[in-house]
């Protein structure tokens, strides 16, 4: 009797067995396909814009064109035109990130030998025994961005050189707001840190029939008694964070030149790195870690002319 029965009891297991990998197997997914995620990431020492200096002094200016002067080598030097508003703005930089993003954010201008261009920016880094600081010289309409690589300073000099320029010779305007086009009617936006203005922005981006023309500068023009906004950049400078407020713009900044974007643990006020972070997640960046962190976006990946407009005449504030 003994006999018989051990081989039912093997019989048993095996089945029981069989039964438990068959189940096993049943819970399997099929692999995903995936791949290294290589951002485009510059982190700068100094990330907040700082403060611009007029001076009135030529003598400064030429003290400080000659320290740039011996501080740029010939191999680690960058020169650009960019065409702003109208406006050719040259770069002189021996900053590689600094001369990527502003050939990004800016449409190009002539770069020739007898072309004077309106306004000359010097972007120096290296520079001995002076700080981080931003000088400005309205008569030569000439500017130094001294020992920082955050792009907001340099960009921030760029539109106050120019709208010093434009406002004196024309009618335009440089009008700090975010701008959007509601079915051929211009609506800008315009409020203080903290507002909530981006918010409301990205929201009302979702409505059919709404498109973005800028998400903080435009130039406004006076033409048969309409006002003109226009976009005077190619690429958007934005706070990262506004991945908050619209989930895709993560995916959009994946392929987008970085910079100070969050891409190690953390925890802090914005994000706690929890399971939920994309960095914990091994996803990335984690673009709402930084409130500094910026990408710069093309507008037209947000769905074409579709979702954007170069230009909007202005019904609204």
């Amino acid at each position: 009797a003994w006999a018989q029965q051990t081989p039912r009891r093997e019989t048993e297991r095996l089945e029981e067995g069989m039964r438990r990998i068959t189940e096993a197997l049943g819970r399997l997914e099929r692999p995903r396909v995936s791949h290294k995620l290589v951002l485009d990431n510059v982190a700068t020492k100094i990330d907040h814009p700082v403060e611009v200096e007029v001076t009135r002094s030529a003598d400064t200016m030429a003290r400080l064109s000659q320290e740039a002067n011996q501080t740029i080598h010939d191999e680690d030097y960058y020169e650009w035109n960019a065409n702003i508003g109208g406006i050719v703005v040259q770069l002189r930089t021996n900053s590689p990130h600094l001369h990527e993003f502003w050939v990004e954010n800016w449409y190009p201008a002539q770069l020739e030998t007898d072309l004077e261009p309106h306004g000359i920016i010097y972007a120096i880094k290296g520079l001995p025994g002076r700080q981080a600081s931003c000088v400005y010289h309205p008569e030569s309409r000439t500017a130094f961005v001294i020992n920082t690589a955050f792009y907001g300073s340099l960009r921030q000099v760029a539109l106050g050189l120019v709208t010093d320029i434009v406002e004196r010779m024309s009618s335009v305007h440089v009008v700090r707001a975010a701008a959007l086009d509601v079915g051929g009617r211009g609506l800008l936006l315009m409020g203080p840190a903290g507002s909530g203005m981006s918010g409301q922005l990205w929201r009302l981006l979702r409505q059919e029939g709404v498109r973005l023309v800028s998400t903080d500068t435009v130039f406004v023009r006076y033409v048969g008694g309409e006002a003109l906004a226009d976009l005077p950049e190619r690429k958007l400078y934005l706070k990262t964070k506004a991945a908050k407020q619209e989930s895709r713009l993560a995916g959009l900044f994946d392929r987008s030149r970085l910079e100070n974007a969050v891409t190690e643990q953390h925890s802090n006020e914005l994000c706690d790195g929890g399971d939920s972070c994309p960095v914990t997640r091994g996803l990335g960046a984690c673009y709402a870690a930084s409130g500094t962190s910026r990408a710069m976006l093309d507008p037209y990946w947000l769905g074409g002319t579709k979702r954007h407009a170069k230009r909007t005449p202005v019904k609204a504030v």
